[in-house]
């Protein structure tokens, strides 16, 4: 077994709302690192996370399981976390342990009671954050409903970081959905793009004080797409 020093060991915890996505997203994770040869599937009853024979059978994350990658020469712990109310206090214990954090959120559902919770517990142990919206590419998927939680004020209280992270989110959204776009001629992908960048348009500045680099390169990288952007909503959307 490869030993790693302590320097390049990271904890990563995956929390989300139930059924948004989190322990499919683990699986992907492993697959993508070479964990796993093959993407293992929740349906299929065969995920790295979920072994025990009752989240097998209820398709659900009763208890936080790790699962290790190897990225760049470093290890990363993917804990991989319960959603349903009455085990999440299962994921706030696991976060003691995480540095950073992936909330995962249901690009149908939007915002949903776990979500502001296992905010929160990111918020207590001061974890940096990163947003995965998931299922955006299902019927009735809205984007707009699914950041929301990221400017509700009693969480955020509209600090810098907030918008910041906003803004550079929304532009990871955006320069994915732009070729999807493009792939699947879709007018709902290219609206989306267009969405997310004038999303990242207004947000990113706020974060120009403490991450100006980061905020330059972003705004500065938002004009070279919008002709493509403008481009496929033209021709997808009559």
């Amino acid at each position: 077994m490869k030993v790693y020093e302590s320097k390049d060991i990271r904890n990563v915890g995956v929390v989300g709302h139930g059924d948004s996505g989190k322990t499919t997203l683990t699986a992907g994770l492993l697959f993508s690192t070479g964990a796993t040869n093959r993407l293992l599937r929740v349906d299929e009853g065969n995920t790295i996370t979920d072994f025990d024979e009752e989240e097998i059978q209820r398709k659900i994350s009763i208890s936080t399981a790790i699962a290790a990658a190897e990225w760049k020469k470093a290890k990363i712990n993917i804990l991989d976390t319960p959603g349903y109310n009455i085990f999440i206090n299962d994921t706030r214990a696991a976060l003691v342990a995480a540095d950073a954090v992936l909330v995962v959120v249901d690009g149908v559902a939007g915002v949903e009671v776990q979500t502001e919770k296992v905010w929160q517990f990111a918020n207590d142990f001061t974890l940096p954050r990163a947003v995965i919206i998931n299922k955006l590419d299902r019927d009735r998927a809205d984007f707009q409903r699914a950041i929301k939680f990221l400017q509700l004020s009693d969480q955020l209280q509209s600090s810098a970081d907030a918008k910041f992270l906003l803004g550079a989110s929304a532009f990871s959204l955006g320069q994915s959905a732009v070729n999807d776009a493009n792939d699947k001629k879709s007018c709902d992908l290219a609206r989306m793009a267009r969405d997310a960048f004038n999303l990242a348009s207004i947000n990113l500045p706020a974060g120009g004080q403490k991450y100006p680099t980061e905020a330059a390169q972003l705004l500065t990288a938002i004009p070279q797409f919008t002709p493509a952007v403008d481009n496929e909503v033209k021709r997808f959307c009559k």
